[in-house]
């Protein structure tokens, strides 16, 4: 037992790191447009307002996850499988997805009432501005997902990133020119997810498919199996990357949220190059070989955990100065959390790589429960760290959970039937640290 034979095909790799830098430059402009975001809401409407506003945009987007019941995803697995056309999958998905969106709106709208009671005054009208955009945030999300599947990255990335820059303009105009606080924050996300939605539809008719709905039952039973696995297991990790803000928010105040929302967002920075290349590869994961596969599954997992490392420590450099000088003075609380944040990067990415990774290959349920347990472990010391600490046991918590889960993942890999290599071959060796860098080099040059 030693390392799976290398694809057959010369071009398989090239094209899979084209993906990967397609989707992490498109995350870079999206987070050149996020950063105004943040700075905008930092600025204008101060630590409470900021903690307002990311709790309001974190609790719309896990509806959002949860009315798209995993079916995106599924439909990747389920054309991988044969089982299924894209079109078919996209059909169905739209259809279900519609229903499940009208739906859900009142469910938001009940849920924004409990969490904001103390705040509902200066809260109403952004909440109901959240409400009426979550079919068009559930719309973006679902066609930058479909565009994925079919590997046209860049127009999938290209659609997260348009929502993110139109964001950015109308909190420019909306909050920093007409002073429209926290209404005028939800009222310029809404707008961005609609333009950002009317992108998705057009660049989605232009790869072929249609997208008229349809209530496809067979379809449905299909997909359900993974979907309803694969979409508990998104909605799981949405929290797990910001339910803790809930915590903050309930125990520690709203200023502290706002703080901490600072402190999420440079975690989540460290992260972006293994989100692109889980994201760049899971299509064709879904529809490789196993030996084939579990060679880009070890090779992925590598040099993620190379690339997160790197982009961790110069992260921890940079926020001591870079978080006071870009949220304002009022923000300096969140640089020691951010540190601590930063921490959890590598077994973040280890749990994420190796449970997404056998999503692709049909076997969600491990992503769900070890994303579940990584959760559950950070949720029980949230309630006791948060109450004694503050922010800072609310990123100790967030670091801390990941452990558990790669330790898991680590475990299962290692007693699993069709995991028949040995664990070595998932260490990082000095020939993946050049062959990432000169990877990295010759995207960069063939760009310029």
């Amino acid at each position: 037992m030693g390392h799976p034979p290398e694809p057959d095909s010369a071009n398989t790799l090239p094209s899979l790191g084209r993906n990967s830098a397609a989707r992490l430059i498109a995350d870079l402009f999206a987070l050149a447009s996020g950063l105004i975001t943040g700075v905008l809401t930092a600025r204008f409407l101060g630590p409470g307002g900021k903690g307002q506003y990311s709790l309001l945009t974190f609790v719309t987007a896990i509806v959002a996850q949860a009315c798209s019941v995993g079916l995106s995803d599924a439909a990747i697995i389920s054309v991988g499988q044969k089982k299924a056309s894209f079109q078919r999958a996209l059909s169905g998905t739209v259809a279900l997805s519609l229903v499940m969106g009208l739906v859900s709106m009142p469910v938001l709208w009940l849920s924004f009432v409990v969490i904001f009671q103390a705040d509902w005054a200066d809260t109403r009208w952004a909440a109901l501005i959240a409400t009426i955009g979550l079919l068009p945030a559930l719309w973006t999300n679902m066609s930058a997902w479909f565009l994925n599947g079919l590997e046209r990255f860049v127009a999938g990335s290209a659609v997260i990133a348009v929502t993110q820059f139109l964001t950015g303009m109308g909190l420019v105009v909306l909050v920093a020119f007409l002073g429209q606080g926290l209404t005028g924050g939800l009222l310029a996300t809404a707008l961005g997810a609609v333009l950002a939605a009317a992108l998705g539809g057009v660049l989605v008719s232009r790869a072929g498919l249609r997208l008229r709905p349809t209530w496809d039952t067979e379809y449905f039973r299909i997909a359900a199996p993974n979907g309803l696995s694969v979409g508990a297991s998104h909605l799981l990790t949405v929290g797990l990357v910001r339910a803790d803000l809930v915590f903050v928010y309930l125990l520690a105040g709203s200023a502290s949220a706002g703080h901490y929302s600072v402190a999420l967002a440079v975690g989540l920075l460290a992260l972006m190059p293994p989100i692109a290349m889980s994201v760049g590869t899971f299509p064709r994961l879904a529809n490789l070989p196993q030996q084939q596969a579990d060679q880009l599954i070890a090779k992925v997992f590598r040099f993620s955990i190379l690339a997160v490392f790197v982009t961790s420590f110069g992260l921890a450099v940079a926020t001591p100065i870079f978080v006071p000088f870009a949220f304002g003075k009022a923000f300096r609380p969140a640089v020691l959390p951010s540190l601590i944040v930063l921490a959890g990067g590598v077994p973040w990415t280890a749990q994420w790589i190796l449970s997404r990774a056998q999503a692709a290959r049909g076997r969600t349920s491990m992503h769900l429960k070890v994303v579940g347990l990584s959760l559950a472990v950070m949720c029980l010391l949230d309630l006791f760290a948060v109450r004694r600490f503050g922010i800072l046991g609310a990123a100790g918590a967030s670091s801390i959970a990941p452990v558990v889960g790669s330790a898991y993942c680590l475990w299962v890999y290692r007693r699993a039937e069709w995991w028949p290599h040995p664990m070595a071959l998932l260490l990082p060796s000095t020939a993946d640290v050049r062959a990432l860098s000169t990877n990295f080099f010759r995207l960069i040059r063939s760009r310029a």
